[in-house]
Order: structure tokens, then sequence, then C-alpha cells
């Protein structure tokens, strides 16, 4: 899978130009594939000559003008377009176009009709754009070379260096985009001249006599950059005496544009293109033949040729595998499997029919033949994330590409384009097994209809129309196929049939040849597990059901299907042979009606006691779920906490669970339903980390109350903005703290979690986790934190590890929260005023013994003003404050027994009180300062108790409002130390 290639920027003149040339997204484009000039097109696109509009499309048969031909011809040689603004000397061109005229006019590239006429609209016909590239080669530098006739000249001229090889437009033809590409890259690729002036010209009484013939002779050097495209060396006079040609495009970019002979990822012979040590592309020869139906030995002798069957080395590959090769030992080994019959054979060569992308490439010069074969997978798109122009698709492999050797192979199942796919296409792919990776993806081309006939592993007739199977799906992968049937999409199964006389879906290839069907479908999608049966409406009982995606609903059960036979569905009283019971904790298959749902009995496994390990590809129970494999489609449920993952590698771990599965037809787990009372190991998703204790009551989809949190981040220091709660109480007793959530409801609101670290009181000489080291890619902390079933002290980091930091204010209350790095870390043995608090969130691998740390939590305390012996003169501890609502409509505050390390300091006495309380109005801050006189001693509790009402900030209270109440109360003891206590809450009024 190649990269996305970002175009090079150009300056443009105006809207006219960028018609022409606005930059591309990327290097591939939505309207241009192998059956265009890709090569071209892209490696123009690289070096800046000429892109694609601003839809992501080149536009490829759109015919170019004259006006345009000048643009390009700029690009190329890099005319500085602005120097020649206004020297034109023709009056029929734009003033967008006007700089690009001028420039390739004064340097002699183009002409026009006459002195004042350009006739820049008129299309550019082939022989006018070869003749400027050619000028541009070094050759018609003298009007003698023109003839008698400049288009035939021309002509022959290009003719005899292959200009115009691939190119499809006539000369006297107006040229499209596609051929003028090929066109302007046969150029770069073509030997610059020099002219060897061998005339004689007369000039009498101003007429101009001109007699000889101009020989054009290749430019050569010794150079590197010589070679960068070939290292063709001249066989005729060249204008210096040694070296390689040098070639237009070696010229003009001075080696970094460079093309090597190689293979693309299919192992295809190809042209390899790099552009400043970047790789644009690999671009396949064109093919000595290239078939997609079936190929006897016959066509492909007849293909090669006799020298080459007699006398060349061959190679065999199959989607880029390997499948044989002539070597010393055996000179015909691949030449003999391909042709194993006879020249005259109608045999087929071994998988070469219908759908299946086969080329033959032959190399004389080399002695070589080369035969690939190119199959056809099927996979569903789970995943597209990125943004327009830049997407990754995630897929789930239905069927799978041979690896050339008898066996499937499965690529990387992410793959990077410029074209947008949506979550659940269908789609057809190739893969290459020398890449590892995805070579292309389409949406699957579907036609669907009455089943009317079916011949196994071969076709299937839809409404009289017959559609023959990709030979792929009709052979055993040891024969080197995908499978003896179509894949069904429905049902998840390999190697079927459509059923007859049944409605069907076909997904057919690029070629039209079918490789899958919808059927009767059985996907984890269409999976549920009944919870619990409720309550009955209408003789039909109601379930609590959760999805494949963890989602969460009540429903209403009308049939139950159990071997193709349907009962009423009851909430109790047996099964009969008119009814059947809505079994709690059971995976059913559900059809949808209109207002209730049909459950379909299948096929479980259950297990108690269970451990679904990340990253480990089967489930350990005690039960029938025991030992059952696991793989990168297998979805994951927790029912109880309405979370799912796709794969074995992403699921939470979890112990002590139940489990409820179903198998696909390869017997791995379709769907694992987790449930009961297990434990869990928490994902990055699981922790939140709260600045600050705000949070406002709103009404959801349902007109329920629920509370957002507004202060709330996550494991990654990103901001929260849909944190709920349906709780009251969870709300108002939150505080500054880092959370693990241990519950959500069906609607995701969080029910319980538990502070696992306070960010107020874990930094400094009160830090309860620190680290003792922190460098080199290994952080260690003072006390174990349980990772899969055991505590672990020791973990790794590295440039990805994320580290989110918490600053304290002196008073200890939060001041800031951002992301850092290990140098945030304050380690030492022993803890001291300015440790930093460490809890170590998520990792890797949980099992690991010493894990790489995924998300790390710092706090770092406020040390200003610390001494060394004796106590700190800034102490910070939780008072509490308790706002309330009177009858009269105003707040009154409280304060409760100030304490310090739990003890009551009621009694201490203080001088220099200050009370300052802020009130929080629906996020906006309301302060006061009340003090006591200076110096002057007060007893601590009675100066508080006089001082709370006074402090409180006067705000009307009406309608609908959120409020907070922060006091923080400073006083200088006896010891001369000065203190701090804080306290907050919170109150919410509708």
């Amino acid at each position: 899978m190649r990269n996305l290639k970002r175009a090079l920027s150009l300056a443009l003149a105006s809207v006219m130009v960028m018609g022409l040339m606005v930059v591309g997204t990327g290097a591939s484009y939505a309207d241009v594939s192998s059956e265009q000039n890709q090569e071209a097109i892209e490696v123009l696109q690289e070096v800046g000559i000429m892109t694609g509009d601003e839809n992501g499309n080149f536009n490829p048969n759109a015919k170019v003008t004259r006006n345009e031909m000048a643009v390009v011809m700029s690009n190329l040689l890099d005319y500085r377009v602005a120097n020649y603004k206004g020297t034109s000397p023709f009056t029929d061109v734009p003033s967008w176009a006007e700089p690009y005229v001028a420039a390739c006019y004064t340097n002699g590239i183009i002409a026009g009709y006459d002195a004042k006429t350009f006739g820049g609209s008129d299309s550019v016909t082939t022989s006018q754009a070869a003749l400027m590239l050619m000028k541009a080669l070094g050759y018609f530098q003298y009007q003698s070379d023109f003839e008698d006739d400049w288009q035939f000249a021309t002509i022959k001229q290009a003719g005899k260096i292959e200009l115009f090889e691939d190119v499809d437009s006539g000369v006297t033809e107006a040229m499209t985009r596609n051929d003028l590409a090929q066109l302007v890259l046969n150029a770069l690729e073509s030997g610059m001249v020099e002219a060897d002036d061998d005339t004689i010209k007369v000039n009498a009484d101003g007429v101009i006599v001109e007699a000889g013939k101009v020989t054009y002779n290749y430019v050569t050097s010794d150079k590197a950059y010589a070679r960068a495209i070939s290292d063709l060396q001249p066989t005729s006079s060249t204008s210096s005496t040694k070296g390689s040609i040098v070639e237009l495009g070696e010229k003009l970019y001075n080696g970094d544009l460079k093309k090597d002979e190689g293979s693309d990822d299919f192992n295809r012979p190809a042209n390899v293109w790099t552009y400043k040590s970047s790789e644009i592309g690999k671009y396949a020869d064109s093919a000595e033949q290239t078939w997609t139906v079936k190929v006897t030995e016959k066509a492909l002798y007849q293909a090669v040729g006799s020298a080459a069957f007699d006398n060349y080395d061959w190679a065999i590959y199959q989607n880029g595998g390997l499948v044989a090769e002539d070597t010393n030992a055996a000179p015909h080994a691949a030449r003999d499997l391909a042709i194993a019959h006879s020249k005259t054979s109608s045999e087929r060569v071994l998988t070469a029919d219908k759908g299946v992308l086969t080329e033959v490439f032959v190399d004389s010069d080399k002695e070589t033949v080369v035969l690939t074969l190119i199959d056809t997978g099927v996979a569903k798109v789970t995943k597209v994330t990125g943004d327009e122009g830049d997407y990754e698709v995630t897929v789930s492999f239905k069927t799978k590409v041979n690896n050339g050797a008898g066996s499937a192979y499965t690529p990387d199942n992410k793959f990077t384009t410029d074209q947008k796919f949506e979550k659940d296409d269908i789609v057809i792919y190739t893969a290459s097994v020398s890449s590892g990776e995805i070579e292309s993806l389409a949406v699957a081309e579907t036609v669907a209809g009455k089943v009317t006939a079916v011949k196994n592993a071969d076709y299937a007739t839809l409404d009289g129309t017959k559609y023959s199977y990709n030979y792929a799906y009709t052979k055993a992968v040891a024969a080197n196929g995908i499978g003896t049937g179509l894949y069904n999409l429905e049902d998840s199964v390999a190697d079927a049939n459509p059923v007859i006389d049944k409605e069907a879906t076909l997904y057919l290839d690029a070629y039209g040849y079918a490789v899958a069907f919808e059927g009767d479908t059985a996907t984890a999608e269409d999976y549920l597990f009944v919870k619990e049966v409720g309550t009955v409406f209408n003789s039909e009982p109601s379930a609590k059901v959760v999805f494949y995606d963890g989602t969460e609903d009540t429903i209403t059960v009308d049939q139950i299907i159990d071997g193709g036979k349907s009962y009423d569905a009851v909430k109790n009283g047996g099964d009969n042979s008119t009814t059947k019971t809505v079994a709690e904790k059971t995976i059913y298959k559900f059809t949808k009606g209109s207002s209730s749902y049909d459950l379909e009995v299948v096929a479980e496994k259950a297990g108690t006691s269970a451990t679904v390990k990340k990253d480990v590809p089967s489930i350990s129970a005690t039960g029938t779920a025991n030992g059952q494999a696991t793989n990168n489609n297998t979805v994951f449920v927790d029912v109880e906490n309405n979370n799912s993952w796709v794969g074995y590698k992403n699921v939470s771990s979890k112990t002590g669970a139940d489990v409820k599965l179903v198998l696909n037809s390869d017997n791995v787990a379709e769907v694992v339903f987790i449930y009961g009372n297990f434990t869990s190991d928490a994902d990055a998703e699981d922790y939140i980390i709260l600045k600050g204790t705000g949070y406002q009551a709103e009404k959801d989809k349902n007109n329920k109350t629920v509370y957002r949190f507004i202060d709330a981040y996550d494991a990654n220091g990103e901001k929260v903005e849909d944190l709920y709660t349906a709780s009251e109480t969870l709300a108002k007793n939150a505080k500054k703290a880092m959370y693990l959530i241990d519950k959500r409801d069906g609607d995701d609101y969080v029910q319980t979690w538990t502070a696992k670290f306070d960010l107020k009181s874990n930094a400094g000489k009160a830090a309860a986790n620190w680290a003792t080291a922190a460098k080199d890619g290994v952080l260690t902390l003072n006390t174990g934190i349980t990772f899969g079933g055991n505590a672990k002290k020791t973990f790794a980091y590295d440039d990805n590890t994320v580290f989110v930091v918490v600053e304290l204010k002196a008073n200890g209350d939060v001041d800031l929260l951002r992301t850092g790095d290990i140098s945030d870390i304050e380690a030492d043995t022993t803890r001291a005023a300015d440790t930093t608090g460490v809890y170590v969130m998520t990792v890797d691998n949980e099992y690991d013994q010493a894990p790489l740390a995924e998300t790390v939590l710092v706090v770092v305390p406020d040390d200003k003003g610390i001494t060394e012996g004796g106590k700190d003169p800034v102490v910070t501890t939780d008072g509490s404050v308790t706002v309330g609502l009177t009858n009269s409509g105003s707040l009154a505050m409280t304060i409760t027994a100030p304490t310090i390390d739990g003890k009551d300091i009621s009694g201490w006495e203080a001088k220099n009180v200050t009370v300052k309380t802020t009130l929080t109005v629906d996020g906006k801050d309301f302060a006061k300062t009340v003090s006591s006189a200076k110096d002057e001693k007060v007893s601590l509790g009675a100066t508080l108790s006089s001082l709370d009402d006074s402090a409180l900030p006067n705000v009307a209270i009406s309608g609908s409002h959120t409020y907070q109440a922060t006091v923080v109360v400073t006083f200088q003891g006896m010891d001369n130390n000065t203190y701090t206590l804080t306290g907050s809450s919170a109150m919410i009024f509708s």
C-alpha cells in the first residue's frame, strides 16, 4: 500500500490557472487508475508539473488548451513567470495566462499563429505539444530543422526518440490531460541534445539564406546525476567524450528524480520512481499479455514465444508470493509448472481463470519470463478514521487470498486512502504477500434477485442471469484457491452457495464474477444477549438485552424460532408445541420487526469462572467455552458495563466471569458476551481525572435529569465534555481526584466509581504513591499497582507514554492540568516536600513483568517557601463547607471545626486570620475576603464562627442555577508558621 504523497504547493496566478493546477490531496486520484497513464500522472504530480483539482480528480479526459500548455511548460522548465509578466507580444492572451505564455515565448518554446495572435483557447495538438517538448530537449533550434513542413519534421523527430510511446492521441488531434502527462514523462526520460551547427548563413540586403544541416548530439556526463533515470550511453556523437546520456529529468532535477528497474508489490517487473529519496510509486511494466478469463497452456506459449519458452528463466508469483522459479538445480521448474502438458494444450495454467488477473512479462534483454496471478478477497469495513482526502480504513477479512504456497494469507487490515468508505461497506481487495498490506480496495458491485439455479462452486443464476464464480472461489486453499464456494456474508460461512428460490444479493469482483453473497445472516451484529425477562405487554414478554456493540435496550419478544419452527414467546410456563420461554443469560440471533423482535435459538458455548486475557486468543473457563479460540474479528461484549471490543488484542482483561459465545464456521468465537461478578483490568477510557468538582444539571433525550461534570479529563489529559451521572449523590460527593469508573448504566452514565488517587493530598510529604526512580526508560514506584492480577512496581516508558501532570497551588488546590514528560517526576527513595505523586493508569500488556506504561498521572506539589528542619510553613488540609438555601432565599454558609491531620484546632490561638470566600454561579466567580485585625490574637474557632456568614458574597438567588462555594482560611499560628485550610461544596437549584 503506497503512502499518500503530498503534492508540491504551487504559487498560481489566478483561479483560471488553478483550474489546471490545484494541488491534490495525494498521489492517487479518484478518477485515475492503471487504465490511465497512472505512472506519468503521479510522477508529474509529485514534481509539481501537473496536478489535480480541488475535488481530488485529475480529469484525464479533459482537453488541454494552448494557454494551459504554457503553464505545463513553465512548470516543467521552472520558469520564474512573474519576471515575464507584461512581455507577451500577443493580444489575445488572458491576464492569468500571460506570464506563462510570455515566459515560453521568450525562451523559444512556443510561437503564435502570427505576430499578435497566440490562439490560447484552442486545444493544443499532439504535434504542437511534442514540438514544445523537443525544443526543451534541445531540438529545433534552427529554421532549417523544420524543412518544408514543421508538423512532418516534428513527427519524424518524435518518432526517432520514441516520444509518442503510450500516447494515444493522434498527431493532429487535441491532447487530453492523460496523454499530455505521458508525453511529458516521455520527454523527461529522453536524452538532451546540443546542436552542432554546420550551416552557412548569408544575410544580403535583408535577405537571409541558410544552407547545410544541423546535427544534434547527445549531452553526456560522467556525474552521478546523469544515471538517475537511465545510465544509457550513446553510440553516436555526443557533446562530450564520456559518460551517460543526460535525460531531461536528470538535468532539471539534478538527480533528485530517479527511476530504477525493480518489482511492484505483486513482483511484476516495474519502474520504481523516487523524488528526493521519497518513493513516488512502483508501476508495473506493460504486460506481454493480460487475462481475466481462462488461460490455456497454448495461449501462454503463444504470448511468450518459442525463444522465451526454450531459453528464458521463468518465475511465477501469486499475490506477490513465490509459487515457483527456475533454478540451476531445476532449470525449468517454473516453466514446466505453468505449461505442464504441452505448448498446444487446452489445459488451464494453474488457477488462471475467471476473475484471476493473470499477466505475463517477457524481458528479452534479461531473458526472463515473469507470470503473475492476482486474486480478489472479500472484506467488511469496520472502522473509518481521518478526514477528507486522508482516511484510514480498517476491515474485517471475510476471505483471504492465497500466499502462492497453498495457504491463506492475512495482510494488515488497515488501508490508507483518499477515497471515502463507510462503516459496514462490503469491499473487494487485493493484497500482497511481499508488502504484507492491502494493495487495492473498492466497494463491491452487487446484483440482487431470486435465485433460480445454482451449481456448487461454479455459478448462480439470479432472475435468469447467470453469474459465474471467480475461479479462486472454486478451488480449495491447498490448491492455491480461496475456497470451494462463495462467502455467505449473512451467516459468516465460507464455501457456500445461495439457496434456490430464495432472494439473494451477489457481490462481484472488478471483472463481474461472484465472490460473496447475502442470504440468511449470522454475524456478530445479528446477536443479542438477554439479561433478564420482565413484564408481559399484550401477551409479549419484555426483555432487557445487550447488543454486540454494548448498547442496552428493553424490547418485546414476539416469536422464538428454534430448528426452523416458530413459537410464541412467553416469560415462563415452560416450552410446548406452541410456546417457548425467553431464556435469561442467553444469546439469540434476532430479527427486528416494526414493534417487536423475533429471537432465534443458536448453538452457544458457556463458561463460568472464565478468564479473558488481552492478547491471548482463547477463553479459559469451566464449561464448554473453555479453550475456544478467538481472533482479531471476535467481538467481546461486557454485558455489565455496556462496553465492546473487536479483537482479542483489544479486549479488556476479565477474571472470574461468566461467558456465553457463538462460533463461526471456522470454529472461532464470533461474539463473546461477558457477564456476572467479575474483575476487570482498566482501560484508558475507564479513568477520569476531576480537576474541579463542579457539575450542572441537564435533561437528557428522555427528559431525565442528569449531572454533567464540567472539569473532567481523560487518561490522556484531554477535556471530557460528556461525562454524566444520573446520581446527584455521586455528583455531590465527587472530589478532586483520579477516578476509576467501576460501572456505567445502559445510557453510559457513571453509576459507581472509585477514587484511586486524591489530587490534593497525594504529593509532597503526604504522597502515598511516588517514584523511587524515573530515568533511562524505567519508572519504579514505592508501592505496587495491580495489573494482570499482580502488584507491579517497575514499568517501562517510551516516547509514546502520556504523562498527565497536575500542578497544585500553595494551598493544595489544583492549579493546572497539562501533559508533560518524565522530567516532571521528582524521584527519590523517601518523601520530601517536592515529591511528585505518581500513578500508572494503563499499560500496554498487563501480563508483562515490567509493563510498558501507556498513561501516567503525575501530581506536582507547590513547594515554594519550604524550609529545612522544623515544620513546613505552609500546610494544606480540608475543612468542610456546607451551603444551604434558607427560607428567605439567600445563601448561608457554615464551617465545621477546622482540623489539621484529623485533629480539631478550634481552640488554637491565631493571628492575621483571613477568610476568602468564592461563590461560583453557573461558572462565574464572586469573591469576598474578610480579615481579623492585624497581629491581634484571636480564637480560631470563634473567629471563623463570626466571619463565615459575613464572608459570603452577596448574590441574588433565582431560577435554575448551579452554585459552588469555596473557602480558603489562612492564619498565622503561635509557632509563626502560616497555615491554610480549604473547603468547598456545591448545590443545584431548579
